[in-house]
């Protein structure tokens, strides 16, 4: 029995690192709003860190998206480089119900060197919230591609006043430019 109870503590002491991870992370996630910095601990202590986004962001809880994302958009301007489970959770975070959300993750795609940035705010021209078309314009601006200014010039009907002033605005730069 005592040889047990060692190998058992034995085991707790070699592996001590990854199940004060685990229990955190459990703990975490169960809470409403979860510590700030145990998070960035958790996340930033972890040897998969991707793995631990991912289980925060499907907790479908809004203290945990926004926390996610905030990392990666941190992520994004320290690194310029997510992998691609960062990347997938981004994408899916542009598609989000919470505006804060969505203009994060499209800011943190925007800070990467990912090429679907483009095609992402060309979709979200046709978005329904002018919230999002204007994230969209945005996007397309800070790219400054000749080639997309056709497409702004089509956000001149938009029904919205401050997606058209967004899109003039955008259009009068690129003109006297």
């Amino acid at each position: 029995m005592w040889c047990g109870i060692l190998g058992l503590c034995l085991v707790a002491l070699a592996f001590r690192g990854a199940i004060h991870r685990g229990l955190l992370a459990e703990m975490l996630i169960r809470q409403e709003v979860p510590s700030a910095e145990g998070f960035e601990w958790l996340v930033t202590s972890s040897p998969k860190p991707s793995s631990i986004l991912q289980r925060f962001w499907n907790t479908q809880k809004i203290p945990h998206r926004t926390m996610t994302v905030q990392y990666l958009f941190r992520q994004a301007l320290n690194t310029a480089q997510l992998d691609e489970y960062q990347v997938a959770i981004l994408k899916t975070a542009v598609l989000d119900g919470d505006e804060s959300v969505r203009e994060l993750a499209l800011s943190a795609l925007n800070a990467t060197d990912n090429q679907e940035i483009i095609k992402i705010a060309l979709d979200q021209l046709g978005d329904i919230d002018p919230q999002v078309r204007l994230s969209g314009i945005q996007v397309l601006r800070r790219r400054e591609d000749p080639s997309l200014l056709p497409v702004l010039y089509t956000r001149l009907d938009d029904p919205d006043w401050m997606v058209v002033t967004s899109a003039a605005s955008v259009l009068r730069l690129e003109f006297l430019n």
